[in-house]
């Protein structure tokens, strides 16, 4: 990217609201290997949504809302986008790889932090796809997890949950894990209805979350 930032910095005026968008990133550093070694370019793989993120990305989008400014949650604590806890007193933050590329979108951004930033909508999904993937691979082992591939609405439940509460908080819900392992979605759903999340923290989300998990819809 350092090598490259001549270009870069002469094509960013032309660009759309997407910016330097990771795969933008890769084409314009594929292009310019070309145009030195003299070999044809690789041709990009197409970004593909499967129908899992496309649900996921909808479902978060709504449950947690869509803020280009950081803001703090209804605990506190400062977030931005889709839900990306970035408040330090939490262990929230961006990656440096993250930070790279949005200040590659937008240089003025040097020298400042993601509190003062306007994230666009493509920054703040690439944020999202990010957070999910954390989610979902520190899922990834649980039998729980491993007994709702391809049932995509409860994989969005499940991931909707560790997503707000954190993989250990989730991990916390030991009996209502072990009955989604074991098939028993309704008692799964009923159980996570008798925690303090359902009950005190948020308690219309947990419904909406359950019935999910209940019905498979």
């Amino acid at each position: 990217m350092t090598d490259n930032r001549i270009v870069f910095d002469t094509v960013r005026p032309w660009l759309d609201a997407k910016g330097f968008a990771p795969d933008r990133i890769a084409a314009l550093d594929a292009a310019l290997a070309t145009y030195r070694t003299g070999l044809p370019p690789a041709t990009p793989a197409p970004v593909v949504m499967s129908a899992f993120d496309v649900a996921v990305e909808a479902h978060l989008r709504i449950e947690e809302g869509d803020k280009a400014r950081a803001y703090k949650d209804h605990l506190g604590y400062w977030t931005i986008g889709i839900g990306r806890l970035i408040d330090p007193r939490k262990g929230g933050r961006i990656t440096a790889e993250e930070q790279a590329t949005l200040i590659a979108n937008d240089p003025s951004r040097r020298g400042t932090t993601i509190m003062e930033w306007t994230l666009t909508p493509a920054e703040r999904s690439m944020l999202l796809k990010n957070d999910v993937k954390r989610f979902t691979d520190a899922m990834a082992d649980w039998p729980a997890w491993k007994r709702v591939q391809g049932d995509i609405p409860r994989m969005v439940a499940m991931t909707s949950m560790c997503f707000q509460l954190g993989e250990k908080g989730f991990a916390a819900f030991v009996n209502t894990l072990r009955m989604i392992a074991e098939g028993r979605f309704a008692d799964a759903a009923t159980n996570m209805l008798l925690s303090k999340w359902a009950k005190e923290d948020t308690p219309e989300r947990a419904q909406r979350v359950a019935a999910m998990m209940r019905t498979g819809k």
